[in-house]
């Protein structure tokens, strides 16, 4: 039975990592596929030496989420001989096969192809990818990451195709093989509105919630293509009839024309994704959100402590309610954001049966003045920082030692792409280092230091995108 899984997640691997950087059977093992294997037979011993269990003796057929969770608890323990074997071994490469991006994520794939044969005449467009995204970025249980992408499901089938003229995953396929991140992100908001107000108090939040996680996924996906290249239908971009792609704007524009509301804890979601997104990296001191949210939620403490850090800055957001600029709410003391017919932006506050809608305004970016915020999408509300990001790393650069010595790490391992690329590279860097256990606790324990200090330094404001992009140039 050991030999049989070995040979299969072998197969698996081949298949899905041909073309990765960090391709373990090519930088380690020379491309034999039977050292290879007697190199995974001895993990597989070292492992049950630790534990009593051999990764490999399983049954694939009834592979169940316990026992990848079970494997998946025992690798991040460190009080070991695994541990120490892991260290000997090529700098951390035993469980870094064993991990979450490898044999994990092959468990974890039969798990979902399982289910996937269950479901009959599905067109969920990247099903089995967005579960995988939510397992291995948002560290979801198999069992979550299945609910969430059953949610989608039912809000298409239950509010969707009773609300839009077009097929909605037919419409996500097409846009996203076009390359058209905008109007992909503009439908997905619409249809996420369609299912505020067309469903039942019960299931409003779930189908909500994944819809919105499936938004997420797909931006992201625009942001860092799949390095074994499962995305390249877009690069470059299929060609579609212009009917067709019209035919979804006409869909978007017609709804973009009806009031547009967000709940707060929903907008917190929304806001939260934009800003563990948004890497820095200029200057002496880079801010690789994307790297420390990784970094970060390897450990349960540890995730809390990143989580409390964005959260923190979310609900301290000022939403200006007048043209003096003493005179704001915070985010957290509003219940909901609302874009209405006209265009006007405004918060909404529930005093009992009551919601008291208040008019919002924003900066101006060219001269620092306020006037009524007036949008038309949600992307068109955008949080500007009061004093830019990089004008805070820069004047702090001295006391931010741990991000100081991250960049150093990062510029030492080849960052030096800008745009797009960088942020691909960065994300295989930052695998390098995870799976070469670089990082000491040392290194981490300075990290949180520096989430704790810039806390205290960032200052954040609701702000009109075009007013914002204004602000920078100025």
């Amino acid at each position: 039975m050991k030999n049989l899984v070995i040979q299969k997640f072998i197969d698996w691997y081949v298949d899905n990592n041909h073309k990765q950087s960090s391709n373990y059977l090519e930088n380690y093992f020379k491309n034999d596929k039977n050292y290879f294997k007697i190199k995974l037979q001895e993990i597989g011993d070292e492992f049950f030496k630790s534990f009593q269990i051999n990764p490999f003796d399983l049954n694939l057929e009834t592979i169940t989420e316990n026992e990848i969770s079970s494997i998946s608890y025992k690798l991040e323990s460190k009080d070991n001989s695994f541990s120490i074997y892991n260290k000997k071994y090529g700098n951390g490469v035993p469980r870094a096969i064993l991990g979450k991006r490898n044999y994990l994520l092959f468990l974890s794939d039969l798990l979902i192809e399982k289910d996937e044969r269950n479901l009959l005449n599905t067109t969920f467009y990247l099903r089995k990818e967005f579960i995988s995204y939510l397992i291995n970025e948002e560290n979801f249980t198999v069992g979550s990451a299945n609910s969430y992408a059953s949610y989608v499901s039912s809000a298409q089938k239950q509010i969707l195709n009773k609300h839009q003229e077009v097929d909605f995953f037919k419409s996500i396929e097409t846009l996203y093989k076009a390359d058209l991140c905008i109007e992909l992100e503009d439908f997905l908001d619409i249809s996420i509105n369609l299912v505020r107000k067309f469903t039942d108090t019960v299931n409003k939040n779930k189908y909500s919630a994944g819809l919105t996680e499936y938004k997420y996924f797909l931006i992201d996906k625009f942001e860092i293509p799949n390095e074994s290249e499962q995305f390249t239908n877009k690069n470059p971009p299929v060609t579609i009839a212009n009917e067709v792609i019209e035919k979804i704007r006409k869909e978007i524009e017609n709804e973009s024309e009806t009031v547009f509301e967000i709940d707060k804890n929903s907008l917190i979601a929304n806001f939260r994704f934009r800003m563990i997104t948004q890497d820095r990296l200029y200057g002496d001191v880079y801010f690789p959100i994307r790297l420390l949210k990784k970094i970060f939620y390897k450990d349960k403490e540890n995730k809390v402590i990143f989580d409390e850090f964005i959260l923190n800055q979310i609900e301290n957001i000022k939403i200006f309610n007048s043209k003096n600029k003493g005179s704001y709410s915070i985010l957290k003391s509003i219940d909901s954001l609302s874009i209405d017919t006209n265009n006007q932006v405004q918060c909404g506050i529930v005093a009992g049966d009551i919601c008291l809608q208040g008019l919002i305004y924003t900066e101006l970016g060219d001269e620092g003045t306020y006037e009524l915020f007036t949008a038309k999408k949600l992307r068109e509300i955008a949080i500007d920082h009061i004093v830019p990001m990089k004008d805070l790393l820069n004047e702090y650069k001295n006391q931010l030692t741990g991000l100081l010595n991250l960049t150093n790490i990062l510029k030492e391992r080849g960052l030096i792409k800008s745009g797009k690329d960088s942020i691909k590279q960065l994300a295989v860097i930052g695998n390098q280092l995870f799976d070469e256990e670089i990082l000491t606790d040392n290194d981490i324990n300075l990290l949180k230091i520096d989430l704790k200090f810039l806390g205290s330094k960032i200052h954040l404001q609701l702000m009109s995108s075009k007013e914002n992009l204004k602000k920078k140039n100025r």
